[in-house]
């Protein structure tokens, strides 16, 4: 692949990993796991030993918030894909510059 998109309808051609590959993804993926695996584990400490909150209580915010992302994980990845602009293979790069935008402008600048 040559790092464009095919157009909408159109299948892109795809190769196949090489075994070299595998370990740099597998790397990543474990990566990921791992920081998102630590931090909900200190959110849950802090919000059941210094905050107070009950354990079941501070779970299931964890749960919601997991549940809620997935679905708006497939929404978005499904925006980005039905978007067309004139530079497709910039599609993405555009929808994060004007979120990123927008937040910025809604939020005062501030951080």
């Amino acid at each position: 692949m040559n790092g464009s998109l095919a157009p909408p309808g159109q299948p892109e051609q795809m190769s196949r990993l090489g075994h070299a590959q595998y370990p740099g993804y597998v790397g990543g993926g474990a990566a990921n796991n791992l920081t998102f695996s630590l931090t909900s584990m200190f959110l849950l400490v802090y919000s059941t030993d210094v905050a107070g909150i009950a354990a079941g209580a501070a779970g299931a915010v964890l749960l919601v918030c997991r549940v809620w992302g997935a679905f708006t994980d497939i929404l978005a990845g499904r925006v980005i894909d039905r978007t067309s602009t004139l530079l497709t293979e910039e599609r993405f790069r555009q929808m994060v510059a004007e979120v990123a935008i927008r937040r910025a402008s809604s939020a005062g600048g501030a951080p």
